[in-house]
């Protein structure tokens, strides 16, 4: 089940199951893939208000979200931290740093910029996630050894890893191209691909979802 990036983008914030933020939630849903699944319990949790829970109810994602019961409600922060099984403690510094930043004071460490949204206020509302594929942009087709499908073979002889293919799209985003054509798209998706390892077990999901 999709949970809008919009939500992100709009002034909400995610943390991990210790009630940290972890990340500039601003690097988009893609980056986002990679950060959360390298999260304990490769999973987070994002947090928001209602002005932010209203807007999100003009994607039938999020409805569907709602009307399973993804989306949890705290009148204040100890109310959703417990819904949530989240620590109190932490939560509260979270959102009241986040207060802080989106008033002007100080700079967040992750490079963020909170100034132009409104502030969150309460109640407050927190929807879970975790990592699932979404989409390749254009990506590349691959038959069952991992080779390009024999009219595709002129730029792709070799056996291509399975996780250049997945982040071909993911990380390069650039529909049509080979990696034969673009050495630079090369090197990128073999760095992306480290990181990708480092922080993805195989066989897990990379899309920003709820479980």
């Amino acid at each position: 089940m999709l949970i809008t990036w919009a939500l992100m983008m709009e002034g909400g914030i995610q943390v991990n199951t210790g009630g940290r933020r972890f990340s500039n939630e601003y690097d988009g849903y893609s980056e986002q893939s990679v950060a959360v699944p390298a999260q304990p319990g490769a999973v987070a949790w994002c947090l928001f208000d209602t002005r932010l829970r209203d807007f999100a109810r003009g994607f039938p994602d999020f409805r569907d979200a709602e009307e399973a019961g993804a989306i949890l409600r705290g009148s204040v922060v100890e109310e959703l931290a417990a819904v949530a099984h989240l620590p109190p403690r932490a939560v509260g510094e979270t959102l009241a740093e986040v207060a802080r930043l989106q008033a002007g004071q100080g700079t967040d460490p992750f490079g963020r910029d909170f100034t132009a949204p409104p502030r969150l206020a309460p109640p407050f509302f927190a929807v879970r996630v975790t990592g699932a594929l979404f989409h390749t942009q254009g990506g590349l087709m691959i038959d069952q050894t991992g080779r390009r499908p024999p009219r595709h073979r002129r730029y792709h002889p070799q056996p291509l890893r399975r996780w250049w293919c997945r982040l071909w799209g993911l990380r390069a985003g650039y529909c049509g191209l080979s990696l034969r054509q673009r050495p630079s798209d090369r090197c990128r998706l073999r760095r992306a691909g480290r990181r990708w390892r480092r922080a993805v077990r195989p066989g897990q999901n990379t899309r920003l979802n709820y479980p």
